[in-house]
């Protein structure tokens, strides 16, 4: 029976093998398409704390207040991705609000990022607005940094799977200390 109809079995086989090909292109597109969706939906937070941020440079406290809580909102949604893809550059933005000691030359730098602009903001003391004005202006070069950091990089699946599974055990972890600062 097979010998009766040779084209047809030719053509069907030939025309499953085109399908399947094409399937695999699909997938490769998919799976671009994904990555992109991944940095475009990066980046456009990014684009949005950053405008955030750079309105917190007003005094007036109940302005920057609100800024600074929708800034952390924004933050929120992408510090997973960030903590994974740009994690040195990260500490400058969500680090603990901790001076650091230079073993180097012996100096104490001040407390930087969201958590020490938070203790700034939200205190009963005067807001010391030199202090305030520098953190903020360092904040913006670190979400540059990220930005630019983001936009050169290739992202993969792994880039939005690893990052849900550190930040679970991060939410765990910090869930029985209750604090990630002494």
């Amino acid at each position: 029976m097979i010998s009766r109809y040779p084209l047809t079995l030719i053509l069907i086989v030939l025309f499953l093998s085109c399908n399947i090909n094409n399937k695999k292109a699909n997938n490769y597109e998919a799976v671009n398409s994904k990555e992109l969706l991944l940095k475009e939906y990066i980046l456009e937070h990014l684009s949005s704390l950053e405008e955030s941020v750079f309105k917190m440079e007003t005094f007036d406290l109940e302005k920057s207040r609100s800024l600074f809580t929708e800034s952390r909102e924004t933050l929120k949604k992408i510090e997973p991705f960030l903590v994974y893809i740009a994690p040195k550059k990260m500490v400058g933005v969500n680090g603990p609000p901790l001076p650091v000691f230079r073993e180097d030359n012996g100096k104490v730098l001040p407390a930087i990022g969201f958590q020490a602009i938070e203790e700034q903001l939200f205190t009963k003391e005067p807001l010391d607005s030199s202090l305030y004005l520098m953190r903020v202006q360092l904040l913006k070069g670190y979400i540059n940094g990220i930005k630019e950091t983001i936009t050169l990089s290739n992202l993969s699946d792994r880039h939005l799977f690893i990052p849900i599974h550190q930040q679970l055990f991060s939410i765990f972890s910090l869930g029985i200390a209750s604090f990630d600062t002494p």
